[in-house]
């Protein structure tokens, strides 16, 4: 097999801009975990690959990894169309292909180097490009292989909020100033999946076209009405049980309280966590993190064993905040 050569390494801005001039790429692995950037570049993709073409499974494919074997996928994409004479198929976490049979990884590496006429093949994983590169043999050779890698890292706080108001325009009609649109990123952080969340509902309290003051959402912030997830963390961690309760009471009417614990627990195991812009209070490290997390397995698999029911879940979650508050009494203030 030749020596692969090095793939293009570009952020969804470069690589949105490069469409026109260069053409949609043979082949594609979407890397990270903004899954709204990967729609865009997805939507892009096929207005430039089906133009004029009517959308349907004959030119359009999605493949799970862990549905279809890697062998039916490389069969696929040496298919001639009857149908069309460009397909675009899209393989959700291609990492799995890890264990697959030595041929089979073989005969896809192949087809990026020679790929089939009209066939793009887009490869997106949720994992962070640095993290894929330092897992299986298949995923390093996979990535040496490819046309182009384009990255879907969390965007840094300026760009957030230069998004966020591009996105409230133009699907709310929602004027969302510039001073709002920092004070929503700073709550939320700059994951633009929650940031759309958090648009859908201010938009459904304010009406499409309205304008989001920034005194009125100074209010919705300190009333944990927007970016309470975050708040509450930063309560806890601040073991300040009135307020976590006060937050929790805007959270547990959109997540279940194992979401809530699950989200708390899995933010403070995550090295990259600080890098995505969403660090937590000096108070995040040291016993009382320890117990923390000790405390949301407790609850967490109290649900799973059926030791708590369905509809005690959210006591178990502020008895669990009120054990954590007493540790502030307690005198540990690591």
């Amino acid at each position: 097999m030749s020596r692969p050569r090095a793939a293009r390494r570009l952020d969804e801005k470069t690589f949105l801009s490069s469409l026109d001039r260069d053409g949609p790429p043979s082949s594609l692995f979407l890397a990270g975990p903004e899954v709204l950037l990967r729609d865009v570049v997805l939507s892009e993709l096929e207005k430039k690959i089906l133009a004029g073409q009517e959308v349907g499974k004959w030119n359009r494919e999605v493949i799970s990894a862990r549905e279809v074997p890697l062998s039916d996928l490389n069969a696929g994409l040496r298919s001639v169309g009857l149908f069309s004479e460009t397909r675009l198929v899209v393989l959700q976490e291609p990492e799995r292909y890890g264990r697959a049979a030595k041929g089979d990884r073989e005969e896809l590496w192949g087809w990026f180097e020679r790929p089939s006429a009209g066939i793009h093949l887009v490869l997106w994983s949720e994992k962070a490009l640095w993290e894929l590169e330092r897992a299986n043999q298949f995923l390093k050779g996979t990535l040496q292989r490819v046309a182009t890698i384009v990255k879907l890292d969390h965007p840094t706080f300026e760009r957030a909020v230069e998004l966020i108001q591009r996105a409230a325009r133009r699907r709310h009609e929602l004027d969302l100033p510039p001073e709002s649109a920092r004070k929503l990123v700073e709550a939320v952080g700059p994951n633009l999946l929650e940031l759309s969340h958090e648009l859908d509902r201010l938009a459904l309290r304010l009406g499409p076209g309205a304008r989001v003051a920034p005194e009125q959402l100074e209010n919705w912030l300190r009333a944990g009405l927007v970016g309470s997830v975050a708040d509450l963390e930063r309560a806890i961690l601040d073991r300040d049980t009135g307020r976590a309760l006060r937050y929790w009471e805007a959270v547990r009417r959109r997540y279940p309280a194992p979401a809530v614990t699950w989200m708390l627990a899995s933010r403070h195991l995550d090295a990259r966590w600080q890098r995505r812009g969403r660090g937590s209070s000096p108070a995040a490290s040291g016993p009382f993190l320890s117990r923390l997390l000790e405390e949301c397995y407790r609850l967490e698999f109290g649900v799973k064993r059926g030791e708590i029911p369905f509809g005690l879940q959210g006591v178990a979650f502020e008895e669990m905040l009120l054990r954590l508050g007493r540790n502030r009494a307690g005198g540990d203030r690591s």
